[in-house]
């Protein structure tokens, strides 16, 4: 993300409408390792590459589209 880009993020507490939380690096390990996916099988599931994966799991910060798609697969929503 750019210095003009922004984007909302949803603080600690009650999910607020129209406002997503950011994805750590943490819980895309998380959520592959509970649920027995490999690098490859997330990134074909969201249309980028597994090394795309590894860099985010190693703290890079994907696109805010990602962002909100990955959201909703760890949070267990539909994409």
């Amino acid at each position: 993300m750019t210095a003009t880009q922004t984007a909302k993020v949803e603080s600690p507490g009650k999910p607020k409408s129209g406002v997503w939380k950011h994805v750590r690096p943490e819980e895309i390990l998380a959520y592959r390792k509970d649920n027995g996916i490999s690098r490859a099988k997330l990134a074909s599931s969201l249309g980028v590459s597994a090394t795309s994966v590894q860099n985010w799991e190693g703290g890079r910060v994907a696109a805010i589209p990602t962002q909100r798609r990955l959201r909703s697969l760890i949070d267990g929503e539909p994409l």
